[in-house]
């Protein structure tokens, strides 16, 4: 699956992308992984704190990151 989505974003154009994993240790990995492809990604999950997750929130809007990566 990883593979999969890896090549669809490597390929697709998009202006903005939002991927749920099933755990934060998936959303850590798949963030990391996306980010070693030089695909803009950070991972919001439970882990956070309020003004953190409003930061990347913000940051997401404003497109500094074109993949969020967050729990479902």
């Amino acid at each position: 699956k990883e593979a999969i989505l890896e090549r669809v974003l490597s390929e697709a154009e998009y202006r903005q992308v939002i991927i749920f994993t099933a755990t934060r240790d998936d959303t850590e990995r798949l963030t990391a992984k996306l980010n070693e492809k030089k695909l803009k990604a950070v991972a919001l999950s439970g882990n956070l704190n309020q003004t953190q997750r409003n930061t990347i929130m913000s940051q997401f809007e404003r497109a500094v990151f074109k993949i969020l990566v967050t729990t479902d």
